[in-house]
């Protein structure tokens, strides 16, 4: 019983002492009635402090508002909002009447202050025109808040070589095209190999020779036929030989050039006809089934990446691509330049689009709440203490709105998590939340969603 008491004592208390304006207002209204008697020229003055003395009223019925409303929350009861309220409105209207009737009195000339006061009136006066306005509404609910950020990467492949000849020589014949695929070991150019291969016959023939004589000096041992010198001199001349041949041989395959790797010829340089070199590049050839992906990460990601952390790769040049794909492996070294990191994602395409040296934008996952209140960033707002709000239902016989401060945490795409200020199954103000005002009585559009309640 004392409760009831005590709350319109509290009430009226408040609207007391916010009632009355402060010195800078009464300094005005002083001046404005001194000037009222050289009205001629002092009505542009005149009108400049009473659009001053507005704000400083509008300013105090505002902070009436949001008093009554503190109030009202702090003792969890707002069944009498909607009555402090208007009582407010009405103070405020008996000090723009007492306005509109100084005006009025004696001095005709001041019709465009009288007009834009009576528009004033006419949005304040709760008697003749209350303000309830249409709005709809959202209702909390728990969901996951994942935010990402973007990084951007280059498309590699360590099987991207250019091709070089290891002996010098003339082509002779280029076995493939460019846009082949070729297996690992196949031959792609020939060079000529006349020269080497007479070589070759005419070592073989020594060597035939060399064979012989040796296998004779060693029959011939056998029987303690000739000197030791002669048998050491024929094998000396036979393994030089066969290490000749070796050479010559080994020299014959340099002249064709074989696919280090299973790939595609991408470009081939030279023409048949033209003079190889161990400095001229051939052809290149190219990988592309086992291919990755490098970027640069800041070193403030450092805690939240880890090797398997998942990653969604988007690149502008295939807009129809998108990849999902896991962190392989994390480097071990912050670049002092830019304070970042290496990381290298593994793609397994299996015949797609991307080629070596293509941009991709990367987006990794570095922060998930699950269960956690998630609102659209654009219905939040902020006040001049650079408090984060929005106008959240008071249900009752009356509907009316009122502030609810919130902290937010990431924003991330059209939402924004919140970390505090907001229940689940609150019923917050929608369409029409940048119109209301603090108290302010509202219809809905979508009543079912309070009906819920």
């Amino acid at each position: 019983m004392k409760r009831l008491i005590y709350l319109p004592i509290a009430a009226l208390l408040v609207l007391a002492a916010c009632s009355q304006p402060e010195g800078t207002a009464k300094e005005l209204i002083n001046q404005r009635q001194q000037l009222m008697s050289s009205v001629d020229s002092l009505v542009a003055e005149i009108a400049k402090m009473d659009e001053q003395l507005n704000t400083i009223e509008g300013t105090y019925m505002q902070a009436q508002l949001d008093s009554v409303n503190e109030l009202a929350a702090s003792r969890k009861d707002s069944s009498q909002l909607s009555d402090w309220t208007d009582a407010i409105y009405r103070v405020r209207l008996d000090k723009l009447n007492s306005r509109r009737d100084a005006f009025k009195t004696g001095y005709g000339t001041f019709g465009e202050l009288i007009g834009a006061i009576e528009k004033t009136i006419a949005d304040t006066d709760v008697n003749i025109k209350k303000r309830i306005l249409t709005v709809t509404t959202d209702t909390v609910a728990l969901g996951m808040f994942v935010h990402k950020f973007e990084v951007q990467g280059v498309v590699e492949t360590d099987q991207n070589i250019t091709v070089f000849p290891e002996a010098a020589g003339k082509i002779i014949s280029i076995k493939v095209k460019e846009g082949q695929r070729v297996n690992r070991g196949d031959l792609m150019v020939q060079l000529d190999t006349d020269v080497i291969r007479r070589n070759i016959e005419q070592v073989q023939s020594s060597l035939k020779l060399a064979t012989t004589v040796y296998e004779r000096q060693v029959r011939l041992w056998d029987q303690n036929i000739g000197s030791e010198i002669q048998l050491l001199e024929a094998e000396n001349n036979k393994v030089s030989l066969e290490k000749q041949l070796a050479t010559l041989r080994a020299q014959e395959a340099m002249s064709s050039v074989r696919a280090p790797f299973t790939g595609v010829v991408d470009e081939i340089f030279p023409k048949v006809g033209e003079m190889a070199a161990p400095q001229a590049p051939l052809l290149r050839l190219v990988n592309l089934d086992a291919i990755y992906i490098k970027t640069d990460i800041s070193e403030r990601y450092l805690g939240q990446i880890t090797e398997g952390t998942e990653v969604e790769i988007a690149f502008p040049s295939l807009p129809d691509t998108v990849i999902m794909a896991s962190i392989s492996t994390i480097g071990n070294f912050i670049n002092p330049n830019n304070r970042t990191f290496k990381a290298r994602i593994d793609l397994n395409q299996n015949g797609g689009d991307l080629k070596p040296n293509l941009l991709g934008n990367i987006l990794i996952k570095d922060f998930t709440a699950d269960s956690t209140v998630i609102v659209p960033s654009r219905m939040i707002q902020q006040d001049a203490e650079n408090q984060n709000y929005l106008f959240v239902v008071v249900p009752g016989e009356k509907l009316t709105v009122r502030k609810q401060v919130i902290q937010t945490g990431m924003s991330y795409g059209t939402g924004t998590h919140v970390t505090g200020g907001l229940s689940p199954n609150d019923v917050y103000v929608d369409e029409g939340a940048r119109s209301v005002r603090n108290g302010d009585q509202v219809k809905l559009l979508e009543t079912d969603l309070i009906s819920a309640r």
